[in-house]
């Protein structure tokens, strides 16, 4: 793929196996999906023309803290950029652009909250002070065919808050969002 800077949404671990796994004994008959990619195949998304990776979304935790860090450094390897993590607003240079990203999903320890809204508006506020163009990657929303479509109000799954996608959008254009996107229902 060609483009000036190309983002994706990471959603899986680079990592070699940490000996943690969100799919323990306790989820066993329950179904639990684990991503985990060896870090050997990085440089495919570098080839791929990656620029930019959110790691905010369900799966980035999926074995643990280590895979997570694990990831972040398989990323760097490749001078991949990242984004997502608490607090984190990652500014990259296009083209004498400078581009803000931020991530957000539902998951506090590792990703900006799409559920507080208050906090997401100051954080997004704070990058459109360190760049041109703020872009927000989103994981939320429930999934599922008969989710692909938007409607007002917080959505659910598998008994998770999956955030509000309309008020979470208008309140992080009305702080300074420039582009939007959202991804999450695993639907076209």
């Amino acid at each position: 793929l060609k483009a000036d800077f190309q983002m994706m949404n990471l959603e899986q671990t680079i990592t070699d196996d940490t000996g943690v796994g969100k799919c323990s004994a306790e989820s066993a008959g329950k179904t639990c999906f684990a991503f985990r990619t060896p870090p050997a195949t990085v440089q495919n998304l570098k080839d791929a023309g990656t620029h930019l990776a959110n790691m905010a979304n369900n799966h980035a935790y999926d074995f643990g803290e280590a895979g997570y860090k694990n990831t972040q450094k398989a990323l760097e390897s490749v001078g991949i950029q990242y984004t997502g993590a608490p607090d984190l607003i990652t500014v990259s240079d296009v083209k004498g652009l400078k581009v803000a990203s931020v991530g957000f999903a539902s998951y506090e320890k590792w990703s900006n909250l799409c559920s507080d809204l208050a906090k997401a508006g100051e954080l997004v506020k704070k990058a459109s002070t360190q760049a041109d163009l703020v872009v927000v990657q989103v994981h939320m929303g429930a999934e599922g065919a008969d989710k692909s479509r938007v409607r007002p109000g917080t959505e659910t799954f598998l008994g998770e808050n999956r955030c509000d996608p309309i008020a979470f959008s208008h309140a992080v254009v009305d702080a300074g969002a420039d582009l939007v996107v959202g991804h999450g229902p695993h639907v076209v």
